[in-house]
């Protein structure tokens, strides 16, 4: 069985308006937010073997927060520009490509992409907040035959949600 974390980057800062859109770190409700999730995420025993990044420096933020926060040597961290602003083709190619002996990965994207992935694999989500995290577990031992093997949505949490349930 192959474990995806696919969670989409935290808040962004627009306070700068020198930077341009790669640039842009995370703002005060996004650090906080991807401490929250990263801690969610540890007390629902994530581990990963490998986690990838979107290059932009959002994402790349959200994905070191987490990372720690899990116990991920943040120094392994791969980042891949090829996941900014890409399409769900990209995407699903990345994931084909991924090692067999990483059985459990993150991967930290952006929107739309997370939810048009979500779509495409059958899952029937409103939207893909910042922050959101979907677990999705395949059915199969190469990640290249994941799109063909049986998978399920093991859970989907994103903040609000959290808040909203008292968590």
């Amino acid at each position: 069985m192959k474990k995806l974390y696919l969670m989409r980057h935290s808040k962004s800062d627009w306070s700068d308006v020198s930077l341009g859109d790669f640039e842009r770190g995370l703002n005060k409700r996004g650090f906080n937010d991807a401490i929250l999730m990263g801690k969610v995420l540890k007390s629902k025993g994530a581990v990963f073997d490998l986690v990838f990044s979107s290059a932009a420096k959002r994402a790349e933020l959200t994905a070191v927060i987490v990372s720690s926060i899990c116990r991920y040597d943040v120094d392994n961290i791969k980042t891949k520009e090829s996941l900014y602003l890409c399409g769900t083709g990209e995407l699903k190619d990345a994931i084909k490509n991924l090692p067999k002996s990483a059985d459990s990965v993150l991967i930290t994207a952006h929107n739309p992409t997370c939810e048009e992935f979500m779509e495409e694999l059958g899952f029937n989500i409103e939207k893909f907040p910042t922050s959101a995290v979907a677990l999705i577990e395949f059915k199969t031992k190469e990640w290249q035959e994941s799109f063909q093997s049986k998978r399920k949505l093991k859970f989907f949490i994103y903040p609000k949600k959290l808040k909203y349930l008292g968590l």
